[in-house]
């Protein structure tokens, strides 16, 4: 089981918020959550981006207790606790 998601987004409109002072890596295209806590911002010095591996409109991927829904509109995803993010290239909220 998985008690994390993160996405990240390589083409996006939106400016994602100031960078904390203890990120020394990347800062902005990744978002994540995790099971007990709100969607976030992610400091990575890596990334999950993977071209050959695109998941079609209308499915559902779930890991866990974690589930991601991918859309037209955007991907949303969320922990059993309801806790998760939307992103798309024109926005991204975090709840």
């Amino acid at each position: 089981m998985s008690d994390s998601v993160r996405c990240d987004i390589v083409e996006h409109s939106w400016t994602p918020p100031p960078r904390p002072d203890a990120c020394f890596f990347d800062w902005g295209p990744a978002l994540g959550v995790e099971a007990a806590s709100k969607g976030r911002f992610v400091c990575a010095s890596d990334t999950v981006y993977r071209p050959e591996v695109v998941v079609p409109y209308g499915r559902l991927v779930r890991n866990g207790a974690m589930s991601c829904s991918v859309v037209p509109e955007g991907v949303t995803c969320r922990s059993g606790t309801g806790h998760g993010f939307f992103v798309s290239k024109e926005s991204y909220e975090l709840f």
